[in-house]
């Protein structure tokens, strides 16, 4: 570890101490709990989501070896939520690329208060939460939905990506390291994540035949299914109580894992892909 970062983390870890797993996932419910609530208060479409919806559904609570919730929300709904929480005085925030700097992920999150995570040692300038992905449109016609969905993966991989791991952890080659310092000025992970959102927007999601989530590529395939499979929910387990889920929940997680989905990947595999350490503010 650098000198700088070892005076940062002697002095971050004056104020802050480090979040337990079990711990984590309590913080978690007690977030999607709320932004259930609040969802329902305003009207707005809000279903789980990804490994969250595959654990509902296979484990009827967290995969046992996953450590983050995510929800999603069609995009008319998503809007009007980040809209809405502007203004909400509560003990949970907004993070995203609109209202933090250097925010580095293309989705937002609803974050609890005094908490920080890290990566590599290094801040990521929001704490812990819950990942909020939006439903997008896709093209009709086939040929028009690669093309554009190609375009998509070129921008998320090439542009996003590259800048986040560039800034989480640089380049050994010295060269290399110092033009895409340089490049890094121009384009980084924030701006970088604006241009997937806003290229995810091309395709109205209520016009749309077919629609999924188009800002968190990160399998490097589409999450498509019918529009109709988001236009409305039915509940499902997780944790000992009733979440709302897509109806059409099948055709999205074989979409996204495959028609096997029921059956857990092999022992050597189950394993988070989350790189982040939790901390809160001592008390």
């Amino acid at each position: 570890m650098k000198n700088k970062q070892k005076s940062f983390y002697k002095k971050f870890l004056l104020n802050y101490q480090e979040i337990s797993i079990e711990e984590q996932k309590k913080y978690l419910l007690e977030i999607l709990n709320w932004t259930m609530y609040f969802c329902k208060e305003n009207n707005i479409r809000c279903y789980l989501h990804a490994g969250t919806l595959l654990g509902a559904i296979r484990h009827k609570g967290f995969i046992p070896w996953d450590d983050d919730i995510d929800i999603a929300m069609p995009r008319p709904d998503y809007e009007k939520f980040l809209k809405i929480m502007k203004t909400s005085n509560c003990d949970f925030y907004i993070a995203n690329y609109e209202n933090m700097k250097y925010y580095p992920t293309p989705f937002s999150k609803v974050c609890i208060k005094e908490t920080e995570a890290v990566i590599n040692n290094k801040l990521c300038n929001y704490g812990l939460g819950i990942d909020v992905f939006p439903i997008d449109g896709f093209p009709k016609n086939l040929n028009d939905r690669e093309k554009w969905f190609s375009e998509q993966k070129s921008i998320f991989f090439n542009l996003y990506l590259s800048n986040v791991q560039f800034e989480l952890y640089g380049n050994k080659n010295p060269i290399k390291y110092l033009l895409k310092k340089i490049y890094n000025i121009y384009i980084n992970s924030n701006k970088a994540a604006k241009i997937v959102d806003e290229n995810s927007k091309k395709n109205e999601f209520s016009s749309s035949d077919y629609a999924g989530c188009s800002v968190g590529i990160f399998r490097g395939k589409p999450e498509i299914a019918k529009r109709e499979s988001f236009d409305y929910s039915i509940e499902m387990e997780f944790e000992g109580k009733k979440y709302p889920v897509p109806v059409g929940w099948k055709d999205i997680l074989t979409s996204i894992y495959g028609s096997d989905f029921m059956t857990p990947p092999p022992e050597n595999k189950r394993q988070t892909t989350h790189e982040e350490t939790y901390y809160k503010r001592k008390r």
